[in-house]
């Protein structure tokens, strides 16, 4: 199995990152894995590569926010622990656009629209070259510009 070979190697290298910058080195090795394993709808193998890269460098925002996106898309754990690390994220950095594009997601899917735009936009913001959260955004923003001519159209007039 893929996973276990790849914990086989995560547990050598642990053993020979002794140093910060080595386990800076490895926390970053291990977010990337995460994010391959995200990428192919593996949230739950994605979730302990992002958890291990925290525990490596709990300084950085990105490793925090990953772990509330794999949280939420591995349907582990509540929303208030998801939440919780995607706002440790942006209390470790403000300008971390992907904390504010998960949680525009999750409010998007949530049902929670003025929530999801507030967040998309404040994502891009932070970074006007997320196209994610820009591609987000305009549909969010093309689905209440549809509701609202969907209501104009079938409201009846007194």
């Amino acid at each position: 199995k893929r996973n276990d070979f790849e914990k086989s190697i995560y547990k050598e290298e642990l053993a020979r990152a002794y140093t910060l910058p080595l386990k800076r080195e490895l926390a970053r090795k291990q977010f990337e894995r995460g994010k391959w394993y995200l990428d192919n709808h593996r949230p739950g193998f994605a979730l302990e590569r992002f958890e291990q890269a925290v525990e490596l460098d709990p300084e950085k925002a990105d490793y925090f926010a990953y772990v509330g996106w794999a949280l939420y898309r591995a349907s582990k754990g509540s929303m208030t622990q998801i939440e919780g690390y995607l706002f440790q994220a942006l209390r470790l950095s403000a300008r971390c656009d992907m904390a504010c594009y998960f949680l525009g997601l999750i409010a998007k899917q949530e049902g929670r629209e003025e929530q999801a735009r507030e967040y998309l936009e404040r994502a891009l913001a932070v970074n006007p070259s997320n196209r994610s959260a820009s591609r987000e955004l305009n549909s969010l923003l093309k689905h209440e510009k549809d509701a609202g001519i969907f209501q104009r159209l079938f409201s009846r007039k007194k």
